[in-house]
């Protein structure tokens, strides 16, 4: 539910923008070491079902550090 306000509130020029605050919020807020975030935009090219993209982002991309176990 976090995420998805979170989200709500934004108004990212770029799919890569709002997949990075995405997966910065999750590993923020959850003890994970890396997450994997896809986004797609329907409809954003007129010869294509959907446009959109992948990003894998570790916790020490956005200085969060974790304990090893």
């Amino acid at each position: 539910m976090l995420l998805l306000k979170s989200v709500d509130k934004t108004s990212y020029e770029t799919v890569e923008a709002l997949a990075t605050h995405a997966a910065k919020i999750v590993l923020v807020e959850f003890p994970l070491d890396e997450v994997t975030v896809r986004v797609e935009k329907p409809s954003a090219m007129a010869f294509v079902a959907f446009s959109g993209l992948e990003i894998t982002r570790a916790a020490s991309f956005f200085g969060v550090s974790r304990r090893p176990a």
